[in-house]
């Protein structure tokens, strides 16, 4: 709702502010006042022509230089919204009540000069307010997002140490439970088989291959708790997960980078496999370096169309905890670096992959 009422007012301050410009500047030109060039029709539709230009260039404009990361960031920080929403309010009023000397038939020049120099300033003083409001809600939106990738790299990495403390406790108990058949092949052989039941019945209580045990998917820490879990949540969906991403000592961007990278577009393919049927899921997760490069290439089937906007897929879910940034925040962060990223789409199978190629310094 507020995103929508922003947007109308956005519109509708451009609109005012250009008009008022317009309408001065044409009555300084043709020597009449701002009343005159309102209540003759071919000036109205000429101001009214060159008006809408103005905003359609104007837009392309903003298309071509704003952000469109920071637009979606400040859209769903709500405080940011209301606080520039507000200031957008009041000099929209403000500007509404200077419309007000367009129906008077005043002849003093001052009053189109004004009217051009109120339009000017409020429209300065509006983008400025605006651009202050993205720019916080965009740092706001990386520190929410950065706290968020913390929280779950320090879960996922509890969670492997837990692992790992259960695989030692399963190590030890192998090495008891070889010593106990031991024990009880000599019992056997001595003929005490009382002496070996008792052996069983007290010591042989668990089954080796009910106990859990961990996989390695990546010779980096971060990466290889992230891949866990992942291969968790695959199991909890049915889907068969094949995984191996190394990571190199001077790869350009960091663990925790490439940790955010790697849970966006796996997030993404866990996504696409939900809507097949069971047999049909899959997610695979390699990796392998060649000369300079980091090559990273992650595949999963899917149903139904992809979308692209330009070249990049448009995802049919709205993720909270991604908040907006998925492949827009990957594909920034990799040209940052000087990486790439590319999409493709194998219709005939109905397979999706991403490539990502990350530079290696030194």
């Amino acid at each position: 709702m507020n995103q929508s009422f922003f947007i109308g007012c956005f519109y509708v301050f451009h609109l005012m502010a250009f008009k008022g410009i317009v309408l001065g500047s044409m009555s300084l030109i043709l020597k009449i006042n701002t009343f005159m060039v309102l209540h003759d029709v071919n000036y109205n539709l000429m101001a009214i022509v060159i008006t809408q230009m103005l905003l359609f260039i104007t837009f392309i404009i903003y298309i071509q230089i704003m952000k469109i990361q920071n637009v979606r960031s400040f859209l769903i920080n709500r405080k940011q919204l209301i606080h520039v929403l507000g200031c957008h309010i009041a000099v929209l009023l403000f500007m509404i009540f200077n419309t007000f000397t367009y129906y008077y038939n005043l002849e003093l020049v001052w009053v189109s000069i004004s009217q051009i120099m109120i339009s000017i300033i409020l429209y300065v003083i509006y983008m400025v307010v605006l651009d202050y409001g993205t720019h916080i809600a965009d740092l706001l939106q990386h520190k929410m997002r950065d706290q968020k990738q913390l929280e779950t790299i320090q879960s996922q990495l509890r969670q492997q140490n837990s692992l790992l403390k259960i695989t030692d406790i399963i190590n030890v108990f192998k090495h008891d439970y070889r010593e106990q058949m031991l024990t009880i092949e000599e019992c056997i052989e001595n003929d005490h088989l009382k002496d070996a039941i008792n052996v069983l019945k007290k010591d042989c209580l668990f089954q080796l291959d009910k106990l859990p045990h961990t996989k390695k998917y990546s010779n980096n820490v971060i990466i290889n708790s992230l891949l866990i879990d992942r291969q968790d949540i695959c199991d909890e969906k049915d889907i068969q997960m094949d995984a191996i991403i190394f990571y190199p000592q001077d790869l350009s961007i960091t663990e925790r980078e490439l940790h955010e990278v790697l849970r966006v577009v796996s997030n993404n393919a866990i996504d696409a496999n939900e809507k097949l049927d069971k047999e049909k899921r899959f997610m695979n997760l390699k990796s392998n370096v060649e000369k300079q490069w980091l090559n990273i290439h992650i595949e999963n089937p899917y149903s139904g169309v992809i979308l692209f906007d330009g070249e990049r897929p448009v995802s049919s879910y709205e993720r909270e905890d991604d908040e907006g940034m998925g492949l827009i925040y990957v594909e920034e962060l990799l040209e940052k670096h000087d990486g790439i990223i590319r999409y493709e789409n194998d219709k005939k199978n109905k397979i999706f992959s991403v490539y990502m190629l990350i530079r290696i310094d030194g």
